[in-house]
C-alpha cells in the first residue's frame, strides 16, 4: 500500500501556513519484522509553509509500537513519539508542485523506536538471570565533581 500524505505547494504561496492534522492506521508503515509491530493510529500533528528556497514541515507524531521485553520476551506497548521534527526540503527539488511527506513520517517513528526495553523499566525477572549476567567490576564514579551544564534546561 502506498500511502501519500500530499502537500501541495500551490496552496502555500503567499506566506500562508497550512495546519497538518492526520490520522493513519499503523498498518501503512509496512513493517514485516517479528518482534517489532505497530498498533492503532499514527496521528500527525503540525504545520506546513514556504519559506524563500525551502519547504518546511514541522511536526508531532505518535504512535504505540509492541515489542519484546529484554528479559522475559514479553510484548510491551511502548508509545512512540516524534516531537518537534522540522523536515526541510529545497523547492526546486519538489516536481509537479506536490510533495508526499510519508516517507519522512515513516523514517522519524523507526528512528525513535528503542533497541531494548524492560518491563516497568526493571523487569521483575532479572533476579533469575542475575547468575549470568556480569558484574560491573569498574569503579563506581561520583558524580558529585560532575558539571552537567544542561541538566536545568527545561523542554518548552
Amino acid at each position: 500500500m502506498t500511502v501519500k500524505l500530499n502537500l501541495y505547494i500551490d496552496r502555500l504561496k503567499e506566506e500562508k501556513v497550512e495546519p497538518i492534522n492526520e490520522a493513519l492506521p499503523a498498518s501503512v508503515l509496512e513493517l514485516e519484522e517479528a518482534e517489532l509491530q505497530f498498533s492503532g493510529k499514527i496521528n500527525i500533528e503540525g504545520r506546513t509553509y514556504l519559506t524563500e528556497d525551502f519547504l518546511v514541515i514541522d511536526l508531532n507524531v505518535n504512535v504505540d509500537a509492541h515489542l519484546p521485553c529484554a528479559i522475559c520476551n514479553e510484548t510491551l506497548k511502548i508509545p512512540i513519539i516524534v516531537k518537534k521534527e522540522q523536515l526541510t526540503v529545497e523547492q526546486e527539488s519538489i516536481k509537479g508542485a506536490i510533495y508526499n511527506y510519508f516517507p519522512k513520517v515513516r523514517e522519524a517513528i523507526l528512528l525513535e523506536v528503542p533497541s531494548f526495553v524492560e518491563c516497568e523499566g526493571n523487569c521483575p525477572n532479572r533476579s533469575e538471570i542475575k547468575n549470568y549476567l556480569s558484574e560491573d567490576t569498574r569503579e563506581k564514579k561520583s558524580t558529585k565533581d560532575v558539571n552537567f551544564p544542561f541538566a536545568n534546561l527545561n523542554e518548552s
